[in-house]
């Protein structure tokens, strides 16, 4: 819940997007399982690459979002778990403030994950790979605007 008020109140604040982090110093966690995490700190790395991008867990779902924002991206691809990386690589390349908080993360004491690894990280490999020339539908029309009146002269 503390998470949850922080982020809010970034938002209030006049962020454009909170991106939570389970890596930045003074965050808590624990029960994160090894496999998982080092398919996690392996996939963020690759999206820094090739991104460019100092935030460390873009992976993760937590996160805030201005409701312009997600206006802003269009339509959306994902349909399940790969929503988390296609929001926060669409929302890069429109938003102009972005906050990284430390939270806090604890793997499950019952039940299990939906999250099937194998199936997810080729979803994810997709959508991290066809997201490199993305645009926002503004900057689309723009480039269509401008195209045109070239055409004209």
């Amino acid at each position: 819940p503390d998470d949850v008020a922080a982020c809010g109140r970034l938002l209030q604040d006049g962020y454009d997007a909170v991106f939570g982090s389970r890596f930045r110093p003074g965050s808590r966690g624990s029960g994160y399982p090894a496999l998982k995490l080092q398919l996690n700190r392996l996939g963020n790395r690759l999206i820094q690459g090739l991104y460019s991008v100092p935030y460390n867990d873009i992976t993760n779902a937590f996160k805030g979002y201005r409701t312009e924002l997600i206006r802003r991206i269009g339509p959306l691809q994902g349909t399940q778990f790969e929503l988390t990386v296609e929001l926060p690589l669409k929302v890069l390349r429109v938003a102009r403030r972005i906050a990284e908080p430390a939270i806090g993360w604890h793997g499950r004491v019952s039940g299990a994950s939906k999250l099937a690894l194998g199936r997810e990280c080729g979803r994810y490999l997709w959508m991290v790979a066809s997201l490199r020339g993305w645009r926002a539908p503004e900057a689309r029309a723009a480039d269509a605007a401008r195209a045109e009146a070239v055409q004209a002269r």
